[in-house]
């Protein structure tokens, strides 16, 4: 471990391997530190042939975190989500989902006059001012642009899908609008799951010279006017500035007290089950409107799968049980996934998908910045972290904007 690095990166998730990577480039001497295998919840699995990612990830084609990947030299190859012939499930019924201006006018679920209020929507998203609807909750924003209530209901449905929220009272237009107008410029199914991603990162990482200690778990952390001591196992990594990408809110607030204001929002929470198939169902892609469940072929669209074969992902929006499961496990039938086709089956119960997302009255420009308060060397990052998106694309660009702070400083 070198002396007295220059910059010290506790947590080896994206957005910490991203924060590493860019204080490197910039000249610095970095170490990261973490307790467990890199990569935290953007890890992928592999059973029988199959690759899983933890959740139905998709990249955003023109997100924050896309071009944070660009500027990094890594690469995220993959194939769109696969939104043709697209089926919406309401009532227990399969309808045609509106996605792209000519399935809306051939669309079932809408009437004529719906169709039009949707469009009109739709195009205006562009030009809607995103500050303006701090204030309000995404159901709230749903409920006041149209007062149709099949409408309503999909936009709704449009919202969970694009933010993986259950509870539109809890979360802020201003983040619901800005992540349905991402949406509009389509999304990526990564070859390789998002494993390639946590890959691609680490070889920059070392790379560019950042020395890795993973398996250790940080303790405590001392943050002084001109060193930081960073507690990892029985030892101590001494450094200049520290960069806290450990997770969620409460375990950076652990590590150092007070270095992040409390009740920050919402945790985001599903049951996800993935399946390893034979051959793929009929139906690649199935959003429910009046009950929180969606269902998307994710293989072989991304190469997830063995030749012939197909992975196929189910998830239930907030925390559930096994009724979760045993419904999920009827929206892949209803998919046309017969059981004699399923040859591996995981299930996510209750996992947690996206830590403190913003909320109606302080939104996205209410988040913590990347600087923490009453320091200039501690600085944080994860996709509770500035105003650049959710999800991924938050942790990515945190990480990025923190890496370059911590070696500029």
């Amino acid at each position: 471990m070198p002396e007295e690095p220059d910059v010290v990166v506790v947590g080896g998730g994206i957005a910490g391997l991203a924060a590493a990577t860019t204080a490197a480039r910039h000249g610095s001497k970095v170490v990261l530190v973490d307790a467990h295998h890199l990569g935290g919840r953007a890890q992928s699995d592999h059973r029988r042939g199959f690759t899983f990612n933890r959740g139905p990830h998709a990249l955003y084609d023109r997100g924050a975190g896309r071009a944070a990947l660009k500027g990094l030299g890594v690469p995220a190859s993959g194939s769109p989500a696969p939104l043709v012939g697209a089926k919406a499930l309401r009532a227990g019924k399969l309808f045609s989902l509106p996605t792209s201006p000519a399935s809306l006018i051939r669309c079932d679920l809408l009437t004529p006059l719906d169709r039009v209020s949707f469009g009109r929507i739709l195009t205006s998203l562009p030009r809607r001012s995103t500050r303006a609807l701090v204030a309000m909750s995404a159901r709230e924003w749903c409920d006041r642009v149209t007062r149709r209530p099949s409408v309503t209901g999909l936009l709704q449905a449009l919202v969970r899908l694009s933010t993986y929220a259950s509870d539109l009272d809890a979360l802020s237009a201003d983040a619901a609008v800005a992540q349905l107008r991402l949406s509009t410029g389509g999304v990526t199914y990564l070859d390789g799951g998002w494993q390639s991603i946590v890959d691609g990162l680490e070889h920059a990482a070392r790379d560019s010279g950042v020395v890795i200690f993973s398996g250790n778990a940080v303790s405590e952390v001392e943050v002084g006017p001109k060193r930081v001591a960073v507690a990892v196992g029985e030892g101590e990594v001494i450094g200049r500035t520290v960069v806290l990408a450990a997770g969620s809110p409460d375990v950076t607030a652990r590590l150092l007290p007070g270095s992040i204001p409390e009740d920050l929002g919402p945790t985001v929470q599903a049951t996800c089950v993935d399946y390893g198939l034979s051959t793929p169902p009929p139906e690649s892609f199935i959003l429910g409107i009046d009950e929180p469940v969606y269902l998307s072929l994710h293989a072989p669209s991304a190469r997830l799968a063995p030749p012939g074969g197909a992975v196929l992902c189910a998830m239930s929006y907030g925390s559930a049980g096994t009724e979760s499961v045993e419904r999920l496990d009827e929206l892949a039938a209803l998919a046309g996934a017969d059981r004699s086709t399923i040859l591996e089956r995981r299930v996510l119960s209750s996992m947690t998908v996206a830590h403190a997302m913003p909320k109606p009255g302080s939104g996205l420009p209410g988040r913590p910045g990347i600087s923490v308060f009453g320091t200039d060397n501690c600085f944080v990052a994860g996709d509770w972290v500035g105003e650049d998106g959710l999800l991924g694309d938050a942790a990515l660009a945190s990480g990025v904007a923190a890496g370059r702070a911590a070696a500029l400083r």
